[in-house]
């Protein structure tokens, strides 16, 4: 096998980053995942991702991701519709270069919040700080769900 075989752009099964397919990889690695579902335990509420265009290849919109997150398991995790970033109890927002970092484990998610290249754009970060380590279980998640890069890509 080519390592441009092996590479989540060449992936057959690579889903395009926060689309439905994505985002059902993603509930269902969630319910999979017992280090998740025990650290996020005492976590109810909602979380979103927003992806802002910023010249990376493949991504000349932005896009966003819902995650309804109750007590260990995801009720539902989806696409963003209209109102859902100004609605959940959290929300992450950060260029589409800087999702793909930490994605790939570039870079780790408080480094990147404390860098400026993520902000929490809802909520409060003092309010997110119990749920830290969901937090990182739900990134090991989601850093096994292969997205669809552009070869061109980061």
């Amino acid at each position: 096998m080519t390592p441009e075989a092996s590479s989540p752009e060449a992936s057959p099964s690579a889903s395009e980053l926060f689309g439905p397919e994505w985002a059902e990889r993603l509930e269902r690695e969630l319910a999979a995942n017992e280090p998740y579902r025990a650290a996020a335990a005492t976590w109810k509420g909602s979380l979103a991702f927003a992806l802002q265009p910023d010249g990376t290849p493949g991504f000349p919109a932005g896009r966003g991701l819902f995650l309804d997150l109750a007590h260990g398991s995801c009720r539902a995790a989806r696409p963003a519709l209209p109102g859902d970033l100004e609605s959940a109890t959290f929300c992450l927002t950060g260029p589409a270069s800087v999702w793909i970092r930490l994605l790939q484990g570039d870079i780790e998610p408080g480094a990147a919040l404390m860098g400026g290249g993520l902000k929490l754009t809802r909520g409060s970060f003092f309010s997110l700080l119990p749920h830290l380590r969901a937090a990182q279980a739900l990134l090991a998640c989601a850093r096994l769900v292969p997205p669809h890069l552009p070869a061109a890509g980061i």
